[in-house]
């Protein structure tokens, strides 16, 4: 990851934010979108704050290689040449599918005030052709001012920075749309109505046909109250054909609870991601070489972690007849409560 001024930023995490539920708005210091009513003090209110963590500052004007991350900071760093062998996506691209045409609609609180320079830096050090455009809209209202000094300000920038260079690098013929969406409150959290209102916007004006959100909840710790009343959105995007994509967390098979600081000790899943009308995607460890081969580990599967696992599990939201199906392992009788608790697409399914 790049940001401003060639300098390269190690981040841990798959770029997924964690919510978090308050009794009232006002108690998260969230600020509703203007010309919404304010909560009651019985209705949960959701937040979500950056999921991201910074390992080091690299004053290098060349990217780390793998095993030099590896002796680092203990994980190993892919670039996206490494990343595109990986998945085979270079076979795509010589057929000439590449993301052209298309739109990718990233969505970030607070967004980065250097993310044009960021992706331009990442672009020509990592050999990526420039995409055919970026713009940057702010529908859910005014964003302040960045603070550097403001911790969850910089988280939210390291995030929009992650989510927008790797959209491109795996589709690098897309146009890329950042909505950002204002933060609220000295806490730095971010309210989740926010994020529905921007997110109808993008919708109501077809201005892209794929929405990339990196932030997820335990559905336990949420509730099916406030789950149900966030629904919007994406009933939105069903009626107008418009993809929505949620990563599935950092936490296995677990999650937080709602103090977001223990875990369950059973098998839970995360929302929006656990959502009938969103497409989940779950994250694996690779373990490749410097050009982006598989190394064999010497156990079966061992490079195919998966971070979330199949289970019982039944969304908050109950969904209508008129959405699409929903993958329902472990699901009850016909006409009972919809369950969905598999990834629909597993990021990366490579096999030994």
């Amino acid at each position: 990851m790049y940001l401003a001024h060639g300098v390269r930023t190690v981040a841990v995490a798959l770029g997924v934010a964690t919510v978090t539920v308050a009794t009232t708005a006002a108690a998260t210091g969230a600020v509703a979108p203007t010309g919404t009513t304010p909560r009651t003090a019985t209705a949960p209110a959701v937040t979500i704050t950056p999921g991201i963590r910074h390992q080091q500052r690299e004053p290098r004007t060349r990217p780390s290689t793998t095993a030099e991350c590896e002796q680092a900071i203990g994980i190993a760093c892919y670039d996206p040449a490494q990343i595109q062998r990986a998945y085979n996506l270079r076979t795509l691209y010589s057929r000439g599918i590449t993301g052209k045409g298309a739109t990718i609609v990233v969505i970030d609180p607070y967004g980065s005030p250097t993310i044009g320079r960021d992706l331009r830096t990442f672009d020509r050090v990592e050999g990526v052709p420039n995409p055919p455009s970026l713009r940057i809209i702010r529908p859910a209202g005014k964003v302040p001012a960045f603070n550097p000094n403001n911790a969850n300000m910089v988280g939210w920038a390291s995030e929009t920075t992650l989510d927008v260079e790797y959209a491109h690098a795996i589709a690098p013929g897309a146009r890329i749309l950042l909505v950002e969406t204002p933060g609220g409150g000295k806490t730095g959290t971010v309210s989740m109505d926010q994020i529905v209102t921007a997110e109808k916007y993008v919708i109501r004006h077809h201005l892209g046909g794929v929405i990339s959100q990196s932030f997820v909840a335990t559905e336990q710790a949420i509730g099916s109250a406030a789950i149900g009343s966030l629904r919007g959105a994406y009933r939105a995007a069903y009626s107008g054909h418009v993809t929505v994509l949620a990563g599935s967390g950092d936490s296995g098979a677990t999650g937080f609870g709602s103090n977001q600081q223990s875990y369950y000790t059973h098998r839970v899943t995360s929302w929006p991601a656990s959502d009938p009308l969103v497409t989940a995607v779950g994250g694996t460890r690779l373990n490749l070489d410097a050009s982006g081969n598989l190394v064999p580990s010497g156990r079966p599967f061992a490079h195919r972690a998966r971070l979330r696992c199949p289970g019982r599990i039944q969304p908050g939201g109950r969904p209508g007849h008129s959405e699409w199906p929903v993958l329902r392992p472990g699901a009850g009788s016909p006409g009972g409560p919809l369950k969905k608790g598999a990834n629909q697409v597993e990021l990366v399914e490579i096999r030994s």
